[in-house]
């Protein structure tokens, strides 16, 4: 197991489906002599065209900067300018160059090398970045390099307890998720116990011991619907030290 684990979001879902309509593999590209400029074009752009490397208004690298022109495909020699590191930095470039340039009559292309690129947030757009008939914008990965956009998060400093058995901490501590990938692979967490389930020992009511102030609705009465009772044993407290921590999941088996 390798030393980082990936926490796969629902973000990358969200961002997903998003740029569905937006990317397109270009392993070919334009010659030299198909390239259009606003003199020769007799007819509208096609957006659905492959670019050929280099063949774009802006590039995004996951060596970039974010305040760099994004002009060049990778950072120059002084390392003073070249791609942007971020999709939404380049979104405001080609947003600002429509605004620029309202009768432009040739394609907007952002270009994106190969690498994963790491989202915080969903990435989002809307009607202005779909460009116009004479105009469309094009986000397109580089060449044949492979993009990947994540919603993920990347959890470090990995330790084996025994055998298969690894942790990690997690920061902040009061992070929650439910998905875990490892190389693109997705992976169990570790539950207790190992194998088959535990059992619930009975629910608790609002007038039972230790049932005041829980959570009850209309439909379940005075039933607790935060609390039930389990059985000795199941789960100790000399074991469980961060009961704060704890995560249980129960499954409901409904008769009819």
């Amino acid at each position: 197991m390798p030393r980082n684990a990936l926490v796969n979001g629902a973000a990358a879902l969200a961002v997903m489906a998003a740029l569905a309509g937006l990317f397109q593999n270009c392993a070919g590209g334009f010659a030299p002599n198909q390239q259009q400029d606003d003199q020769s074009s007799s007819a509208p752009p096609d957006a659905g065209e492959v670019y050929a490397p280099g063949d774009a208004d802006f590039f995004v690298a996951t060596n970039g900067n974010d305040n760099w022109s994004g002009k060049l495909a990778a950072p120059n020699d002084a390392r003073t300018d070249g791609p942007l590191a971020s999709i939404p930095a380049a979104q405001a470039k080609v947003r600002a160059l429509v605004t620029a340039e309202p009768n432009r009559a040739r394609p907007i292309v952002v270009q994106i090398r190969g690498g994963t690129y790491r989202l915080t947030s969903p990435l989002t757009f809307t009607a202005e970045d779909s460009g116009t008939a004479e105009h469309p914008i094009v986000y397109q990965n580089y060449g044949d390099e492979a993009v990947e956009l994540s919603g993920g998060r990347v959890i470090p400093n990995w330790t084996r307890v025994q055998g298969n058995l690894w942790k990690a901490p997690i920061q902040p501590a009061t992070w929650r998720f439910a998905q875990l990938y490892i190389n693109g692979e997705r992976r169990y967490r570790s539950r207790y116990p190992s194998a088959g389930y535990l059992r619930i020992a009975g629910l608790v009511r609002q007038g039972d011991p230790g049932g005041q102030g829980c959570t009850t609705d209309s439909f379940s009465g005075d039933l607790c619907l935060d609390r039930f009772r389990f059985n000795a044993g199941d789960i100790q407290a000399n074991v469980v030290t961060n009961f704060d921590e704890l995560e249980v999941r129960l499954f409901l088996k409904w008769v009819s």
